[in-house]
């Protein structure tokens, strides 16, 4: 035979409000409430207490450049004597510390932003120092200023210096370099909400 008609029974239980069958109920209800968050907030994946995050800064060249060149000099009667040559874009009065030491230098300098982002991919630095004849440079440094600036998640501004080094044994005319320049902190930055 085949049902016809079906109605389910139903059936209420009541309590009073301070019975321990209604207060279990109110117990369960927020145990199942509470109980996953309290797990997930443990985990400390809910909730991260610090977040790293990578950002390309904005560099700006700021056109202050000093070179330092050092090597032997051979005078015309044959003798062999140590010679520093400087030369920088910085005040006058740094040009001045250098006194004899200071040559007659020569600065270009090119950017380029490969993607197209507005944030300076590359810069392209060439330095150029008179050196005498019987000159033979054994050893430059190169010392670069930059600003940069972080403003995504964090607000900051610094100036910053590429430092170039290089010495030898054998005299050269012509050195070629390429680094990158890269910012990394010991502890995050604070951040704040304005």
């Amino acid at each position: 035979m085949r049902p016809v008609y079906h109605e389910p029974v139903a059936r209420v239980y009541y309590g009073n409000v301070c019975s321990p069958a209604y207060l279990l109920s109110w117990l369960a209800w927020l145990t199942t409430l509470l109980l996953p968050l309290l797990l997930v907030y443990d985990a400390s994946t809910f909730w991260p207490r610090s977040v790293a995050y990578r950002e390309q800064p904005h560099v700006r060249y700021m056109y202050q450049t000093l070179l330092l060149i050092e090597g032997t000099a051979r005078d015309d009667d044959g003798k062999e004597s140590v010679f520093s040559g400087f030369w920088s874009t910085l005040p006058s009065n740094v040009n001045q510390l250098a006194g004899d030491a200071l040559r007659p230098g020569q600065i270009q300098s090119f950017f380029d932003d490969d993607n197209r982002d507005g944030l300076l991919d590359r810069v392209s630095i060439e330095v150029a120092i008179a050196v005498n004849a019987g000159e033979r440079v054994q050893k430059a440094s190169l010392l670069v200023i930059f600003n940069a600036t972080v403003q995504t998640h964090a607000q900051l501004s610094m100036d910053v210096m590429a430092l170039v080094s290089h010495a030898s044994p054998l005299p050269g005319s012509v050195l070629y370099t390429v680094g990158d320049l890269a910012l990394s902190f010991k502890r995050p930055l604070p951040l704040t909400t304005t």
